[in-house]
């Protein structure tokens, strides 16, 4: 499941889990509220998350998450870059991973790789 405010960054992570063969992408929200109707009656084994939502702070939303879903949320977000506060307070509130929406074009097989791990349970090293 995707969740992301962005049109261009939801379509284009769209189109490189479609393109990958090992992915089905079972939900696409672009606000907080979309996001929690899906929740309710789509299955989903990995949730894809940006932090800067509108309706809500995005680690409020990330401790809601934890607690409405056992899938692996990965962090895909502009201020989570490798070593940063935001990556490492978002790990905090219960992501598996961050990953830097800066990079998704540049490192599509990053981006993938941690997916994978994520829905096979491998955390990732921060």
């Amino acid at each position: 499941m995707i969740i992301d405010d962005s049109v261009t960054i939801r379509a284009m992570m769209e189109q490189v889990l479609l393109h990958d063969h090992q992915f089905e992408v079972a939900g696409i929200a672009s606000s907080v509220d979309e996001a929690r109707q899906m929740m309710r009656t789509i299955s989903h084994d990995v949730v894809t998350l940006d932090l800067s939502m509108p309706d809500i702070g995005g680690l409020e939303f990330l401790d809601e998450l934890s607690t409405r879903t056992h899938a692996p949320i990965v962090v895909v977000s502009s201020s989570t870059r490798s070593e940063s506060p935001a990556a490492a307070e978002a790990l905090e509130h219960g992501a598996f991973a961050c990953f830097d929406k800066a990079r998704l074009v540049a490192d599509v097989r990053g981006f993938l790789g941690v997916l994978r791990k994520a829905a096979t349970g491998k955390k990732r090293a921060q």
